[in-house]
């Protein structure tokens, strides 16, 4: 009679676990966005429910967040599949996603800390800490990948709840206890492992990547993530850390003397010859294999670049800058895109370029191959990673030619971005196409591209779609024509195509 009167009651629909699954079921079937939107409502009531003893509110949070796994997944192909959005329609996207992954990492936390306070632990107790462990860094690994989509500032809270989650894990001893992280999903993994993921993909500088290439870089992650490696001391293997008693994202080099520890190190180690196999196999039958679960079907030409991007990144050897930055402060006046870059370069010396596409920035760093600027006022939402770019610096007697290789908002719409400059002398010339059957009568424009330094190659910028394999281009001039064979393509944006050619002249 006293364990009735004292029991814990509520009304709450999740108080009962078969009633919380007929309502779940119902979400499951409907449009992504109201249903993820329900499910919002639904983390943050359970969450909240005073009523609810540790483990009861464990597993209804278990059992949202299985509905909502099927609605973040179309929806997040929607997102990176789909060129036909508007603007209003992927901000709505991104948001739905963004507020679900990061209610529900609080609420998975939240219960991870209640349940661990249970001094009743069982192994079953055990068993459930660990997939609630699981499913939150989870949940914070595709947290973090979603802002770099948006390429925003990492919100530093992020890494406060991984510090809390590792905190549980060391307390209750479940770091390595392996479990089914979805009940659609194959194989186990463990909190050490999700863990690794998160940090690997935090390693590997995924604001110099585009949205797909972030796609299939978390793949790859995941692919190789049972041959990460953790440790307590730095090695070849390991040559990242960690501080994983402070809000701060993994980092290498020197440890400072103010890190509050305790400090983790980890890094690739075998997974790092498994991706030079991987890409070496990929190179030799020109096919991603199929056994290799990308999410989608990928050409080489999308993959390679990513795993050449990882294996920096991996190496025991860290990847180090190429040229000396040095601290710089500049205007610069800035066109986009092959038809912007096209229209200043023909413009007479010493005019000034004007219209709403023209921007001005601010260099703050510069090097030998590039510089680094801030933003400050971002007009249209334009900028990508790619993205071709005229470039003129304050007192400068020319155009420079740049692609933004790194790119950061800081904030309302601010960013900072890392541009790579091709050419300081950027020349338009007019071409015609020759091939087997002779020459075109009608010519192309294009944009040649002197080399920086002498080891480097003469390049070629084009409109999409005006090379084909075979092709060579002709420029006629008075003191003798000049034959451009083109040796590869080295890159292709959204409005332009970037060639390595080799002169011959011809008389």
């Amino acid at each position: 009679m006293l364990k009735f009167f004292s029991r814990n009651t509520s009304d709450h629909p999740f108080a009962d676990l078969k009633v919380a699954r007929e309502l779940l079921a119902a979400i499951a079937s409907g449009d992504s966005l109201a249903s993820l939107e329900d499910l919002i409502h639904w983390l943050q009531s359970v969450r909240g429910e005073a009523a609810f003893k540790a483990n009861h509110r464990a597993q209804a949070l278990l059992l949202i967040d299985e509905t909502a796994q099927m609605h973040v997944r179309r929806l997040a192909r929607d997102y990176l599949g789909s060129t036909r959005l508007l603007k209003q329609q992927e901000m709505r996207i991104w948001n739905a996603v963004d507020t679900y992954l990061k209610e529900a990492s609080i609420s998975f936390t939240v219960a991870l800390e209640q349940l661990a306070a249970d001094s009743r632990a069982t192994d079953a107790t055990k068993s459930t800490l660990a997939l609630l462990a699981v499913r939150d860094l989870r949940m914070l690994a595709t947290q973090l990948k979603w802002m770099h989509l948006r390429y925003g500032p990492v919100d530093t809270s992020l890494w406060s709840m991984v510090s809390r989650v590792y905190a549980v894990a060391e307390q209750t001893r479940i770091s390595q206890l392996p479990v089914v992280a979805y009940p659609s999903l194959p194989g186990e993994t463990t909190m050490q492992r999700e863990l690794l993921r998160l940090f690997m993909f935090a390693a590997c500088s995924p604001d110099t990547l585009v949205p797909v290439e972030m796609e299939l870089a978390e793949r790859l992650i995941a692919h190789f993530a049972p041959r990460f490696a953790a440790a307590g001391e730095p090695s070849a293997a390991t040559p990242y850390w960690v501080d994983l008693g402070a809000a701060a994202a993994p980092r290498r080099g020197a440890v400072p003397a103010e890190a509050v520890g305790p400090i983790g190190y980890f890094g690739a180690a075998s997974a790092y010859s498994g991706l030079l196999t991987l890409a070496a196999e990929i190179r030799a039958a020109g096919a991603v294999p199929s056994q290799l679960s990308l999410g989608g079907t990928y050409e080489t030409e999308h993959v390679l670049p990513v795993l050449d991007h990882l294996e920096q990144h991996w190496s025991p050897k860290l990847p180090e800058r190429k040229y000396i930055r040095q601290s710089a402060k500049l205007r610069l006046t800035v066109t986009r895109g092959f038809d912007g870059v096209l229209d200043v370069l023909q413009l007479p010396a010493g005019q000034v370029p004007e219209g709403e596409e023209i921007e001005s920035w601010i260099m703050e760093d510069i090097s030998a191959g590039g510089f680094g600027a801030l933003v400050p006022a971002i007009k249209q939402d334009w900028l990508h990673i790619g993205c071709l770019l005229g470039l003129h610096y304050e007192g400068g007697s020319h155009w420079s030619v740049g692609i933004v290789r790194r790119l950061v908002r800081s904030g309302g719409q601010q960013a900072n971005v890392g541009l790579e400059v091709l050419s300081r002398a950027a020349v338009p010339v007019e071409l015609r196409i020759k091939t087997d059957y002779g020459l075109s009568l009608d010519s192309e424009v294009g944009v040649l591209l002197p080399a920086l330094r002498t080891d480097e190659e003469l390049r070629l910028l084009l409109r999409p779609g005006v090379y084909d394999a075979g092709q060579t281009f002709k420029i006629e001039r008075a003191g003798g024509d000049r034959l451009l064979v083109p040796a590869r393509t080295v890159e292709r944006g959204n409005d332009y195509e970037l060639l390595a050619v080799r002169e011959s002249r011809q008389t």
